[in-house]
């Protein structure tokens, strides 16, 4: 994911792409190394961004690029979050053996999901 965010960067900012003019440095992080276990197992989602945010702290790297659905509610002291790159189609997919929309369910339905962020 970061990769894409990469391009589509350098793509909106063409001096970007000369050679020279900035050095991509990629962070494994603790969620790319353990992927055998789920992620709240290993820490939780603050896990997505935590060590990158940390390079930033520590001044090892200028800029972070996140995944705005990682990024925290409450950035961590001494980081900002100055801008956005344009986004794609965000809007979620809504899948149904029997309604055609989220109006025709069924009051008390219940709704599945693979994101973290929305499990109560």
């Amino acid at each position: 994911m970061r990769l894409k965010s990469q391009d589509k960067l350098m793509a909106s900012h063409s001096e970007l792409a000369d050679e020279g003019a900035i050095q991509i440095v990629i962070i494994k992080t603790t969620v790319d190394k353990i992927l055998s276990q789920p992620l709240a197992d290993i820490g939780g989602k603050s896990l997505l961004t935590k060590e990158i945010d940390e390079a930033l702290i520590n001044v090892k790297i200028d800029i972070a690029m996140h995944c705005m659905k990682d990024v925290p509610t409450y950035l961590p002291d001494k980081t900002i979050l100055p801008c956005n790159l344009q986004r794609e189609d965000i809007r979620d997919a809504f899948i149904s053996s029997s309604a055609a929309s989220l109006a025709e369910l069924p009051e008390a339905s219940t709704v599945g999901t693979a994101s973290l962020k929305r499990s109560h």
